[in-house]
């Protein structure tokens, strides 16, 4: 049995010390040398492990020889079998002081055997090593630190983790010894591990990444594991590297390569028969059926220790019928499969800790790999390095693709180079195309949609977003992105959905490959491809989704098109696109539509013919649109009408058609006037936005059906004078119970206090927003009090205060303006992304949880501290009032951020200081509150600003939160609770006391251009 102790100094198999000798070996001859050690070193002899053996009886002087101790120090470790006269020789004392000392010096590492001797003895210089240590210490009395450095040897190799024979037969003693060994050594055998990975760029990392993690030389157990990944990532390698190195380890051994081809030609029955073949070494596997060669399997290998590889496997009952039980094979032995799909090892019964899924190759190991194929040696040649480097970019370490166009770019010129990789960036190699394309042509076909869908239009994108719109047009998106995510074809990374560069290709190239003429394939995804389609009028039915994220050069909407240009577009299900001009209005939208998204749509309604049942979302925003439609239209499914910033909407349909609306969205609609009634009756309406509609006079009834409304928002509606709630509103707008965001401006608040000026009210609380300013409210508060309605009126500044108090400080005259604060506002713009960062937000610890301090402390702007992987600091201010995300300088370089990654953003900002500023541009980046993870898109400018970021009413909308600068809290709900985040007054008065000292220079600057 192995013995307790502090481990051994692990092996570094990066060392480049150069060893004589793998294992040394220190015993007693006496003892052992015609037994034990011999058949020890005989077993290690056999599996290639090169060990020093002092041969010869050699006379036992006084001092040790230089050959030993030369032996030692080339040896990786050292075996020291203790026995009963071990300690009666000072020769192997004087060997075991050497071989403690080479533990610091080279790092030797010893491993302790305790034959027929009990640890605790050696340990402790008992039993018979005590009698030989009294001797010893008589016969070397004038030289006491000897003895003192053999005791110290002796304690510390005893202490150190070994095996005790007991009563164990020697042979399985040997073998697990031998075993642990090669593990440790990371040579397999008697097998030269470099003549087998000579040519294999970046392999010895994954070989000694998967052998020591996932695979156990020295174990009785049947070890099943996985390797799995994409197609190109030279899992068939790895698998055959492994094998190279460890088959003469087992009594028997198979490599069963192309699995999924062979099965797919011929079925199961021939790879029987292979398997049986290799194992058993014989020809004639005499088997009729597959049932027959499963007993044959089970029968013929339970008592073998064998190496089974099944290469490229992609259907379940080939590894039921191959490898279908663990006790189908001897203890000890391996079984290792390679697939493209995870699950598929899950389903077998593969654990999750031994499924394998390798890296692509790292940026140095891929550029050497690309070298050797495209100049047949390590680096690039001169005048071939920038582009070599955008090579390697393009693929993203996939091993097959850097080998196709290594071999593909030899012998060219750099013209023709340029050339290659400018095409290959539209279309790729069909080598690598047709390698990667397996996978999707294993997926059903709702799943194959799905990958489409991702590959074209959705990469990069929040997994959340993307689920709601795939649901949204009638997929199961939680199945879909779980199967593509088991086969490879898809990763989550900080909670969006990614795919490698080549696998996005890839599935573009299935849509290519659909027709050369883009109106008859089923996706479209650039400009051009859709202007094509639009001034020529080639639309067919074949087309089911339009996305257009970026334009580049070329704007859409700077194109006019014919009211016609969609009519052949029966089948289209999925449409984003900004700002094409119909001319003379549109006249057809397909009727099959789910989601319809059009930034800037130019027409004054939707065309009469256009009911899409099926329809669930509505996004018409920056829209010329006066109103939607007349009458009634039954869209049984819509859920999300957002109608913002159209300018000249005036009038909202009849709703009573659109029973599940969940959200409406019409904040600055600045010429809307009428909301139609039948708004009243959406009971499952969750979100009313209102904001800044500044000609609304009359708000419809809002009746106790709109039980589910949480979030309304009538801020900045500044005409607005009748409003009714009626039943359940009421209660949810006084006690706050499920309406978490409610805005209102101070006259919106009259109207609303009016409204309520009959119900029974108890008392009045202010839930943390400021109206101080409100005097109608006031008026009306106070009215309500001398009625008898309102029993008790509570005040921040005064928590059992008067009414008398109250209103006596609301007789005080105005005091004068000490200023213009320019709040920030910017039109939503085109966006970029960098999905390689996450912004969090920290909660740092308030300074005092009294009401009272936080008041008296209050800069009166909400700060808040974010950090991203990187830990850098960031200021970021929340302002409530602004329809503008900001980042400035100091941010943009801390993140590392380019040029290249943003994006154009033309509108001019107004600074605090009164400033005109152009931004440089726009980025996308994820801000993580808590577990809630919403995009953000940061208009990025050259000016100077006390905090690196703000952030404004888009996080907040999104993040469904509620801030509130008097409170210096922000709160929004999560997993089925209400989190809040606690702003950072130290860092706010920083930040006030730096805007405060940069102005004089500011200032100054002004002067100095006057003059």
């Amino acid at each position: 049995m192995r013995t307790g102790g502090a481990p051994t100094s692990s092996l570094d198999s990066s060392s480049t010390a150069q060893w004589k000798y793998d294992v040394f070996l220190s015993f007693r001859g006496i003892d052992t040398r015609r037994s034990f050690t011999d058949h020890l070193y005989a077993a290690l002899k056999q599996k290639g492990i090169h060990t020093f053996r002092d041969n010869e009886e050699l006379e036992r002087g006084k001092y040790i020889s230089m050959e030993l101790l030369k032996a030692i120090e080339e040896s990786r470790f050292a075996i020291v079998i203790f026995s009963k006269n071990y300690a009666f020789s000072t020769w192997c004392l004087d060997e075991l002081a050497k071989i403690v000392k080479c533990i610091k010096e080279t790092g030797l590492i010893i491993l302790p055997i305790f034959y027929d001797v009990d640890p605790c003895d050696v340990r402790k210089q008992m039993g018979t090593f005590g009698q030989v240590f009294n001797e010893h210490a008589e016969r070397f009395k004038e030289n006491i630190e000897k003895i003192e450095t053999w005791r110290s040897a002796l304690r510390e190799v005893a202490n150190l983790s070994g095996w005790h024979l007991q009563d164990r037969y020697e042979s399985e003693f040997i073998q697990e010894i031998v075993g642990l060994i090669l593990h440790k050594l990371h040579l397999k055998f008697s097998v030269n591990t470099n003549s087998i990975t000579k040519n294999l760029v970046g392999i010895n990392f994954l070989v000694d990444e998967l052998i020591t993690s996932y695979l156990h030389l020295h174990g009785n157990n049947v070890y099943m594991i996985g390797i799995c990944g994409m197609g190109g990532l030279g899992k068939t390698t790895l698998a055959r590297v492994v094998y190279d190195m460890c088959f003469n380890h087992f009594e028997c051994s198979s490599f069963i390569a192309n699995v999924r081809e062979a099965y797919e030609k011929n079925g199961l029955l021939p790879l029987q028969k292979q398997l049986l073949g290799q194992i058993l070494e014989e020809r004639n596997i005499n088997i009729w059926n597959v049932y027959d060669g499963v007993n044959m399997i089970k029968n013929r290998l339970r008592q073998k220790k064998v190496l089974l590889v099944l290469d490229d496997v992609n259907q379940l009952d080939q590894l039921e019928n191959l490898v279908g039980e663990h006790d189908w094979f001897g203890s000890g032995s391996w079984i290792v499969i390679t697939t493209r799909d995870k699950h598929l090892l899950v389903q077998h019964g593969v654990d999750h800790d031994k499924i394998y899924c390798p890296n692509t190759l790292k940026d140095q190991d891929a550029l050497k790999l690309f070298c050797s194929k495209a100049f047949k040696k390590e680096k690039p040649e001169d005048g071939f390095v920038d582009i070599s480097y955008s090579v390697v970019n393009y693929v993203k370490g996939l091993p097959l693709a850097l080998i196709v166009l290594g071999s593909y770019l030899y012998g060219r010129t750099i013209d023709d180079w340029k050339s290659a990789l400018k095409s290959l960036k539209k279309i790729p190699k069909r080598e690598i195309v047709d390698i990667l394309k397996v996978s999707y042509d294993g997926l059903e076909d709702m799943v194959k949609e799905i990958f489409l869908d991702i590959a074209c239009f959705f990469t990069g994108e929040m997994k959340y977003r993307v689920m709601e719109i795939l649901e949204n047009c009638g997929f199961d998106a939680a199945i879909g992105i779980s199967v593509l995510m088991d086969k490879s074809l898809i990763t989550i990374e900080v909670g969006q959905l990614q795919m490698h560069d080549l696998l996005q290709e890839m599935g573009r190239e299935i849509i290519r490959r659909e027709s050369v003429e883009p109106g008859k394939r089923s996706r479209l995804w650039l400009c051009e491809d859709l202007l094509h389609v639009l001034t020529n009028k080639t639309a067919t039915e074949a087309i089911q989704a339009i996305i257009l994220k970026s334009f580049g050069e070329k704007r859409v909407h700077s194109y006019e098109v014919s009211p016609k240009a969609l009519s052949k577009m029966y089948n289209l299900r999925l449409l984003t696109i900004d700002g094409v001009r119909i001319a003379n209005g549109l006249d057809y939208l397909s009727n099959n539509l789910r989601y319809l998204d059009w930034k800037g749509y130019s027409s004054k309604c939707l065309p009469s013919s256009f009911q899409p049942e099926k329809l669930v979302v509505l996004a018409l925003r920056w829209s010329k649109i006066e109103y939607l439609w007349e009458g009634i239209k039954y869209l049984d499914k819509l859920k999300f009408i957002d109608l913002r910033f159209s300018k000249k909407l005036i009038w909202t349909p009849e709703f009573s058609g659109c029973p599940s609306l969940e959200r409406l969205y019409l904040g600055y609609c600045i010429n809307l006037v009428k909301i139609h009634p039948s708004i009243g009756k959406l009971s499952r309406l969750i979100v009313l936005d209102l904001g800044f509609c500044d000609s609304l006079i009359n708000l419809p009834s809002m009746s106790s059906k709109m039980e589910s409304l949480e979030v309304l928002n009538l801020y900045g509606c500044s005409k607005l004078k009748e409003i009714e709630f009626e039943g359940i509103l009421k209660k949810k707008l006084w006690e706050s119970k499920r309406l978490m965001d409610f805005k209102f401006s101070g006259n919106v608040m009259r109207e609303i206090c009016h409204s309520l000026l009959y119900s029974d009210l108890s008392h009045y609380s202010d839930h943390g927003h400021t109206t101080e300013d409100c005097r109608s409210l006031w008026d009306h508060l106070d009215q309500l009090v001398q009625e008898g309605r309102l029993k008790q009126l509570l005040h921040h500044s005064n928590s059992l205060g008067s009414l008398t108090e109250t209103r006596s400080e609301r007789g005080n005259p105005p005091r004068p303006s000490l200023g213009t604060i320019n709040v920030i506002f910017a039109a939503p713009g085109r966006t970029g992304s960098h999905p390689s960062r996450i912004m969090s937000v920290t909660r740092p610890y308030p300074e005092d949880d009294s009401h009272e301090s936080k008041r008296a402390k209050s800069s009166r702007s909400l700060v808040m501290g974010f950090s991203d992987e990187d830990k850098i600091g960031t200021r970021v201010m929340v302002d409530q009032g602004s329809a503008a995300e900001i980042m400035y300088p100091d941010l943009f370089k801390g993140l590392n951020l380019r040029a290249e990654d943003l994006t154009p953003y033309n509108s001019p900002l107004v600074s605090f200081e009164g400033k005109t500023i152009i931004p440089r541009g726009q980025v996308r980046l994820p801000v993580q509150a808590g577990a809630e993870i919403v995009e953000v898109d940061f208009i990025v400018v050259d000016a100077y600003s006390p905090y690196t970021a703000i952030v404004a009413r888009p996080w907040l909308h999104t993040l469904g939160a509620v801030s509130s600068t008097l409170h210096q809290k922000i709160k929004y709900p999560s997993g089925g609770k209400i989190e809040e985040i606690l702003g950072d007054q130290t860092m706010a008065r920083q930040c006030m006391i730096a805007a405060i000292r940069h102005e004089p220079e500011a200032e100054s600057e002004a002067q100095k251009e006057k003059l």
